[in-house]
Protein backbone atom coordinates (compact mmCIF):
# COMPACT_ATOMS: atom_id res chain seq x y z
CA UNK A 1 0.00 0.00 0.00
CA UNK A 2 0.93 3.42 -0.97
CA UNK A 3 1.59 6.48 1.75
CA UNK A 4 -1.52 8.59 1.58
CA UNK A 5 -1.76 11.44 4.47
CA UNK A 6 -5.47 12.23 2.91
CA UNK A 7 -6.71 8.90 4.30
CA UNK A 8 -7.61 7.82 7.54
CA UNK A 9 -5.42 5.51 9.62
CA UNK A 10 -6.34 2.21 11.04
CA UNK A 11 -7.62 -0.96 10.18
CA UNK A 12 -8.64 -1.45 6.17
CA UNK A 13 -10.53 -4.06 4.07
CA UNK A 14 -8.27 -4.91 1.75
CA UNK A 15 -9.50 -7.56 -0.78
CA UNK A 16 -8.26 -9.10 -4.27
CA UNK A 17 -10.64 -10.71 -7.23
CA UNK A 18 -9.07 -13.06 -8.89
CA UNK A 19 -10.16 -13.62 -12.44
CA UNK A 20 -9.00 -16.82 -14.50
CA UNK A 21 -8.68 -17.02 -17.81
CA UNK A 22 -12.15 -18.41 -18.23
CA UNK A 23 -13.17 -14.90 -16.89
CA UNK A 24 -14.27 -16.86 -13.41
CA UNK A 25 -13.68 -15.71 -9.63
CA UNK A 26 -11.49 -17.84 -7.85
CA UNK A 27 -13.85 -17.93 -4.72
CA UNK A 28 -12.63 -18.76 -1.42
CA UNK A 29 -14.13 -21.19 1.07
CA UNK A 30 -16.82 -18.89 2.08
CA UNK A 31 -17.48 -16.89 -0.56
CA UNK A 32 -16.90 -13.35 0.06
CA UNK A 33 -19.16 -10.33 -1.57
CA UNK A 34 -18.52 -6.60 -1.47
CA UNK A 35 -19.96 -3.43 -2.89
CA UNK A 36 -18.12 -1.56 -5.33
CA UNK A 37 -18.39 2.28 -5.57
CA UNK A 38 -20.75 1.91 -8.05
CA UNK A 39 -23.17 -0.42 -5.53
CA UNK A 40 -23.00 -3.38 -7.52
CA UNK A 41 -22.29 -6.59 -5.18
CA UNK A 42 -19.11 -8.80 -6.92
CA UNK A 43 -17.68 -11.58 -6.00
CA UNK A 44 -13.95 -11.45 -4.26
CA UNK A 45 -11.59 -13.90 -4.17
CA UNK A 46 -9.91 -13.11 -0.59
CA UNK A 47 -9.80 -10.63 2.13
CA UNK A 48 -6.70 -9.41 4.80
CA UNK A 49 -7.47 -6.75 7.74
CA UNK A 50 -4.41 -4.58 8.19
CA UNK A 51 -3.58 -1.60 10.49
CA UNK A 52 -2.70 0.91 7.78
CA UNK A 53 -0.93 3.88 9.15
CA UNK A 54 -0.47 6.43 5.91
CA UNK A 55 2.84 4.90 5.42
CA UNK A 56 4.52 3.33 2.40
CA UNK A 57 3.26 -1.05 3.53
CA UNK A 58 4.08 -4.03 2.30
CA UNK A 59 1.66 -6.64 2.20
CA UNK A 60 0.78 -9.95 1.41
CA UNK A 61 -2.82 -11.41 0.62
CA UNK A 62 -3.01 -15.40 0.23
CA UNK A 63 -5.55 -16.98 -1.87
CA UNK A 64 -6.30 -21.27 -0.77
CA UNK A 65 -6.99 -22.77 -4.28
CA UNK A 66 -10.05 -24.37 -4.62
CA UNK A 67 -10.35 -27.66 -7.27
CA UNK A 68 -7.78 -26.95 -10.27
CA UNK A 69 -6.51 -23.93 -12.23
CA UNK A 70 -6.01 -23.75 -16.02
CA UNK A 71 -3.16 -22.50 -17.81
CA UNK A 72 -3.53 -18.44 -19.38
CA UNK A 73 -3.56 -15.22 -17.70
CA UNK A 74 -5.12 -14.02 -14.34
CA UNK A 75 -6.30 -10.71 -13.51
CA UNK A 76 -5.91 -9.58 -9.92
CA UNK A 77 -7.52 -6.50 -8.79
CA UNK A 78 -7.16 -5.05 -5.04
CA UNK A 79 -10.33 -3.22 -3.26
CA UNK A 80 -10.44 -1.06 -0.23
CA UNK A 81 -14.02 0.94 0.26
CA UNK A 82 -15.06 -0.64 -2.94
CA UNK A 83 -12.51 1.16 -4.70
CA UNK A 84 -10.15 -0.65 -6.98
CA UNK A 85 -6.73 0.41 -5.57
CA UNK A 86 -4.16 -1.85 -7.63
CA UNK A 87 -4.28 -4.26 -10.20
CA UNK A 88 -1.65 -6.61 -11.88
CA UNK A 89 -1.51 -9.72 -14.09
CA UNK A 90 -0.01 -12.93 -13.87
CA UNK A 91 0.34 -16.13 -16.50
CA UNK A 92 0.02 -19.57 -15.72
CA UNK A 93 1.96 -22.29 -17.82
Amino acid sequence: LMENKLSLSGDKNIYIRVTAPNKKILQSSEPIKIQNYNGDNIEVSSKRVVNYQNENMDLCIYHEIIGSVETGSYLVEIYNDGYIIGNSSFALR
